[in-house]
């Protein structure tokens, strides 16, 4: 890294990333390959990195490699000592979303707990942009600043409590489709509560009153939590992504 994402990260000169990769040879595939993580890996050497890894971070020129389409990277990488890690892309047809029949309780009862849950508002800013905050990360903080050039602060649905953001569901990209959903987060001290339940139909429910088409996301995990609310809410599965990331 050349430039720091945040003033808290500075250049992260423990890593290195390989931000696209492509052979276009199939006769030759492995060979060329091998050479060009040769070459990669000499170079983030004589820099003094100790970690590669490859796709989103968070400025990316692709998000991984097909795991149905691209079996040989996968291949290739794996037969190097990198490790892959899966992420899921799915996508949502709104007109077929319901909101769940408890939601409106849920949300009355966690303002009961002062916890309020909509649209951005501009006393939330700094708690939204912040990496340090529990529920953020440099990357996500990333995408938060770009949504905020946009003004449209309706596509920024947060929760907070005591003027801080404990959580956030945006959609539309500045630089794309309008249809792009998420990045999603909710902060670990506060999941358990239902705070994402309704936070996700919240943002569902504008996007859908915007008469947005479907919602659509790349980078989702394969279980946990955030995945039990997208299979609750209707996405379907469209693709597996692999990354890949090796300790030199």
């Amino acid at each position: 890294r050349r430039v720091p994402i945040d003033a808290y990260s500075g250049l992260e000169d423990d890593n290195g990333w390989i931000s696209a990769f492509a052979v276009n040879d199939c006769t030759r595939f492995q060979e060329i390959g091998n050479m060009l993580i040769d070459e990669a890996e000499k170079y983030f050497a004589e820099f003094g990195k100790k970690n590669i890894s490859t796709g989103y971070y968070p400025v990316y020129f692709y998000q991984g490699v097909s795991e149905e389409h691209c079996k040989k990277y996968i291949s290739l990488f794996e037969l190097r000592g990198y490790r892959c890690t899966p992420s899921l892309a799915r996508e949502l047809y709104l007109s077929t979303y319901v909101s769940p029949c408890d939601i409106m309780q849920k949300k009355k009862s966690l303002e009961e707990e002062s916890i309020y849950i909509g649209p951005m508002e501009d006393k939330y800013i700094l708690s939204l942009i912040d990496s340090q905050e529990p529920f953020n990360n440099i990357s996500m903080a990333f995408e938060f600043k770009s949504r905020l050039a946009e003004l449209d602060y309706g596509r920024i649905r947060i929760a907070a409590k005591n003027g801080k953001v404990i959580g956030v569901c945006v959609f539309g990209d500045p630089y794309g489709s309008t249809e792009r959903f998420g990045p999603f987060s909710v902060d670990s001290n506060y999941q358990g509560k239902g705070i994402g339940k309704v936070l996700l139909d919240d943002c569902l429910t504008e996007m859908k009153n915007r008469n947005l088409q479907k919602a659509w996301m790349q980078w989702t995990p394969l279980q946990g939590a955030a995945d039990s609310l997208y299979k609750k809410a209707g996405f379907k599965i469209t693709k597996t992504y692999i990354t890949f990331s090796k300790n030199i």
